[in-house]
């Protein structure tokens, strides 16, 4: 994620708008033994809206090993395990 993010930043880090931009990440959030690029993270946060992660993970499995969930949850405004179109369109329902 670490690289994702800092590109994402340097790409479409001046499109981003707090007033207007959701953004949504989807994926397990582990990091590979590598940087998780927090401070691209939080930056990302300073100029949207809000940010919503989705992570196909069983929430009893966030953390562990090269889980890096908890920082993440820290720069977005909701952290949803999403396994199931269920819980998809609850988060979905909760966002519109």
């Amino acid at each position: 994620y670490g690289r994702a993010l800092r590109r994402f930043l340097d790409e479409y880090g001046g499109q981003l708008s707090s007033r207007s931009t959701t953004l949504l990440v989807t994926g397990d959030a582990r990091s590979h033994h590598g940087d998780p690029a927090l401070d691209a993270l939080r930056e990302i946060r300073r100029r949207s809206r809000r940010i919503w992660f989705l992570n196909p993970e069983p929430r009893d499995r966030w953390d562990q090993d090269d889980s890096v969930v908890s920082l993440y949850a820290l720069a977005c405004d909701r952290m949803a395990e999403v396994r199931n179109l269920r819980q998809l369109s609850e988060c979905v329902a909760e966002l519109l």
